[in-house]
């Protein structure tokens, strides 16, 4: 009975994996022949919507004649990814093999690159664990034998597997940093004869290396064309390697010629290409969650889209119409051609290309993409032609705008020769009260002025930033807190963060590289920053320093808060203003690390609250209370054995209090949520022992509350919706009172955001009640009324959350919305949404296996106004932005986007007296350094 059973399995595996690799998908393939092929699109959480095909609509892919041509010579593809399934069905035949693997053993090939290259680990094994590099793999080599899919590849083109990415965990990996693989791949792939070289890849700013910088102008000095994936966020700022000159960067459409939703677009995509619904190979170990026929599946990106332009770089090259990225570029500029209906999206065309005859001069403006604007107004554009033919020219350059921002029109007499020519135009804005995003069109004029060439460049405008007033950091030398190099720009001030939005002061700290026993703590004066060191009784690893009243003694006191060296521990601080142990031997208190965790902090703010508690050790203290998923302790349960709560694990707020045991201060982890609490708030509400009570929200303190250790809390009641609510005020662990009783459906499953009054700028009573309905669609209400409102993105653009709410005053309010693409600001007035504004927003998601994006943090800029703090840094350089309202819309305007002067380094932003300021770290004066400080307004 078991034989035939195993036999029946191994019969089925069989059929599967025969039928696997016999099915024929090229029919499917409408980026090579659209002929009004249709695929599903989800257009919603239940409903998917039929796509028709546009026909014709594809890569006008090469007729037999061609490829026939193509096909008597050799040439090679190096894909740097995550690696390549080499023994494929599909890509095993075309496989590049390393020259001198040939003639060797199976014992000394094991020791070459034979079939590729892993730099990561650097051994010769490429298998694929993600998938990404083998499905880009099959879309360009695929064999053409009516099985399964075809490849783009001629026949004679090989590929070259370099695996230079996993599932990264941050931006290093094995201790250095991910970038320096990939300028590993790329001179492994060079020095090894690849033809072009395809990288479905991004990254940010904070990695973009020297090195591989070096190493992809190694690349393009020595002719290998270097092609590049847009990134998939639908915003029109790329990252490198897209944004620099001579690399190929390619954005996605879909079956109708439109751009997939998800492409990255502007004036830094050179060329777009099918990105949609693809079929390719995947790893033969691994599952199709798509297609479910093995082998192969089916994505969408522009990690996808850059195969169609990969393959035809590496046939023009073959045939000998181009020899490098800048004459490709010229093949693409002239034989490109637009399917969209909207807008201009010059999509590849493998049959126009052959036609082209002549190579015109190329514009590379990428390293345009942000250009500063003077004080004065001065704007200067600098940019390079490259002119691959000695028998065209041109004698001027002219520079226009689309919506008349300069004083006048700009042209330059400038003989453009063959090779690179280097191009710098003056000109100067009307007003800085503009966009921050304009379109400037560029014009090479001939000396019969006739143009030769043209582009539109969208750009981004900023302005540099005002320093306003200077606070210099005495007794430490600049060099030993200020980082100003090439390639990066750092700080070691960290911001000490205080609860308070209308605090006088903003206090920095400084780890200590030498020791773990203590910092440097530096108080902000009128004039100056005047460091201290705080000394510790014990090892710490510091994660953040705040300010908090931990005495109540009505002064706030400086809270370390970080682990033991061993990490066993969490250990919290205490100190007096004057850096003094707050409660002598027992201010070092110590809470084991256990499933429990530490204290959570996200976009710079604290993640709880501090609440008033007695100790038997240490008396009145504040303790943090904190959101939690975790067991009841015993000791806040009822000892009966027939009269007590069940120890389920759920959410409760949970407080850490100290006592001395052992002669050191251990935190014990207790609950608000106790029998006791239970029991009195039973009795209050007349519930039974039956109905559910569930914990759902701290509601964040203003300083008022903050000095005195007061919480308020959002308990429900309920058995499934949990309709009735109750907002509980805890004057300490013990005393508690219901302030406010209201009705919300499944508020067990909301989020609650408390909302800022731009008046005072403190945190007023009133919240918000957040549900997610679907992934774009957001029911909400505030907490002092009864009606929903109700907000809806598109498919495409998924909300992520609420950013901040404002109580602008006179019952009006601005709700900023974070989604994947843009930040949403609703304007409420009389409880209803009157009007709705959105602008795009700047994270990546292109670097396979990590994520990364703008950080945004709540901030307001006066009394009037709210406002988004928005950090580019880590993605672009020098670039911050504040994200505010101009009437009821969101504004871009360019006094609000600024550039970080060259000898500076950011430390963010600050509330002082309701007003806004973004800070600085600067060298100077002499061999100090200061804390700069610009006022927003």
């Amino acid at each position: 009975m078991r034989t035939h059973l195993l036999k029946t399995l191994l019969l089925s595996a069989v059929y599967f994996v025969v039928n696997a690799n016999s099915i024929d998908l090229v029919s499917r393939q409408w980026s090579i022949d659209n002929n009004s092929q249709s695929y599903s699109r989800k257009v919603s959480e239940l409903e998917f919507k039929e796509i028709k095909g546009v026909d014709g609509v594809d890569i006008n892919y090469f007729s037999d004649e061609d490829l026939e041509s193509i096909d008597d010579k050799k040439s090679l593809v190096a894909i740097i990814d995550t690696g390549v399934d080499i023994d494929h069905p599909e890509l095993k035949d075309n496989i590049w093999l390393y020259p001198e693997c040939i003639g060797k053993s199976e014992e000394e090939k094991k020791e070459l690159p034979c079939r590729g290259y892993n730099v990561l680990d650097g051994n010769a094994d490429v298998s694929d664990n993600e998938g990404h590099g083998t499905f880009v793999a099959g879309l360009l080599s695929a064999k053409k034998d009516g099985v399964g899919i075809d490849g783009l590849l001629p026949k004679n083109i090989k590929i070259m597997p370099i695996k230079a990415i996993t599932n990264f965990q941050g931006f290093t990996y094995k201790g250095k940093v991910v970038s320096s693989y990939i300028a590993r791949a790329i001179a492994f792939a060079v020095n090894n004869g690849a033809d072009v070289i395809n990288l479905s890849l991004g990254i940010p700013k904070v990695i973009e290396t020297p090195q591989l910088i070096s190493a992809i102008d190694y690349a393009l000095e020595k002719d290998v064309i270097v092609v590049a994936a847009a990134g998939n966020n639908n915003k029109k700022k790329n990252i490198f390697p897209c944004n620099y000159d001579g690399v190929i960067c390619v954005g996605g459409i879909d079956i109708q010629g439109e751009k997939v939703a998800s492409s990255n677009f502007g004036q830094v995509v050179d060329i777009y290409a099918p990105g949609e619904k693809l079929i390719s190979t995947i790893p033969t170990n691994m599952e199709s969650k798509v297609l479910r026929i093995g082998q192969y599946d089916l994505k969408s990106g522009t990690s996808y889209a850059i195969a169609h332009v990969t393959a035809l770089a590496a046939a023009l090259k073959l045939k000998g119409i181009v020899k490098n990225s800048y004459e490709f570029l010229s093949v693409l500029n002239q034989s490109s051609t637009n399917y969209s209906k909207d807008s201009w999206l010059p999509s590849v065309d493998y049959k126009r290309s052959l036609l082209v005859k002549n190579l015109y001069p190329v514009l590379l403006t990428k390293k345009m993409d942000t250009l500063e604007v003077s004080p004065r107004g001065d704007i200067v554009f600098e940019f390079e032609v490259y002119n691959p033919n000695e028998s065209i020219s041109a004698h001027k350059v002219c520079l226009t705008s689309d919506s008349d921002i300069l004083i006048k029109d700009t042209c330059f007499d400038k003989e453009i020769v063959n090779g690179r020519n280097k191009i710098k135009l003056k000109s100067k804005i009307k007003s800085f009260d503009i966009e921050s995003w304009q379109n400037f069109n560029i014009k090479l004029i001939t000396s019969s002025d006739k143009v030769l060439v043209s582009k539109k460049a969208s750009l981004q405008l900023v302005k540099p930033i005002k320093l306003d007033e200077a606070k210099v950091i005495t007794k430490i030398a600049a060099g030993a807190l200020l980082r100003i190099a090439p390639n990066i720009k750092s700080s070691a001030l960290l911001k000490v963060i205080d609860f308070t939005a209308n605090k006088a002061t903003q206090d920095y700290y400084v780890l200590n590289n030498r020791s773990l026993r203590s910092i440097f703590y530096l108080n902000e004066a009128k004039k100056e920053y005047s460091p201290m060191q705080i000394k510790f009784a014990t090892d710490i690893n510091v994660i953040s320093v705040l300010k908090a009243d931990m005495n109540l003694d009505g002064t706030k006191d400086i809270l370390v808060y970080g682990t033991s060296k061993d990490k066993r521990e969490y250990i919290l601080a205490s100190y007096d203003v004057a850096g003094k142990p707050l409660f002598g031997e027992k201010s070092i208190w110590k809470l084991n690390a256990t499933q429990f965790g530490g204290l959570n902090f996200n976009r710079g703010r604290p993640y709880f609250n501090f609440i008033k508690t007695t100790s038997k050790s240490l008396g009145d203290v504040l303790v943090p209370l904190v959101s939690r998923v975790f067991d009841l302790p015993q000791i806040d349960n009822n000892q009966d054995p027939i009269d007590y709560l069940n120890n389920v694990k759920k959410k409760r707020p949970y407080y850490l209090l100290p006592e001395v045991v052992d002669e050191e201060v251990k935190l014990q982890i207790r609950t608000l949520e106790s029998y006791d609490f239970d029991s009195k708030l039973r009795e209050k509400l007349d519930l039974s022992f039956f109905e559910n009570l569930q914990f759902v929200s701290l509601l964040e303190q203003d300083n008022k509350s903050l000095m005195k250790g007061s919480v308020k809390l959002i308990f429900a009641v309920g058995e499934v919706s949990f309709n009735n609510y109750y907002v509980i005020n805890f004057d300490d662990t013990t005393n508690f009172n219901i302030v406010k009783k209201n009705r919300s459906l499944q508020i067990h499953k909301s989020n609650i955001t408390t909302i800022r009054s731009t008046v005072d700028g403190e945190f007023t009573q009133n919240y918000l009640i957040t549900r997610q309905q679907e992934r774009n669609k957001l029911a909400f209400k505030f907490s002092d009324s009864s009606k929903t409102l109700r907000f809806e993105s598109e498919w495409e653009d998924p909300l992520s959350s609420i950013l901040a709410a404002f109580d602008e005053g006179q019952g009006e309010y601005s709700i900023y919305v974070e989604g994947r693409y843009n930040i949403h600001l609703l304007k409420i007035v009389d409880n209803k949404i009157v009007n709705h504004s959105k602008r795009s927003i700047n994270r990546e998601s292109s670097f396979p296996g990590a994520n990364f994006s703008q950080i945004f943090q709540m901030s307001q800029i006066d009394t009037s106004k709210g406002a988004i703090y928005t950090d580019m840094q880590r993605l672009f350089g020098n670039n911050i932005s504040v994200i505010t309202k101009n009437g009821n819309e969101l504004s871009t305007k360019l006094k609000y986007h600024y550039s970080i002067p060259a000898q500076c380094a950011l430390i963010g932003h600050a509330q002082i007296d309701k007003n806004m300021q973004i800070r600085l770290h600067c060298m100077g004066p002499g061999k100090l350094s200061s804390v700069y400080i610009h006022n927003v307004k």
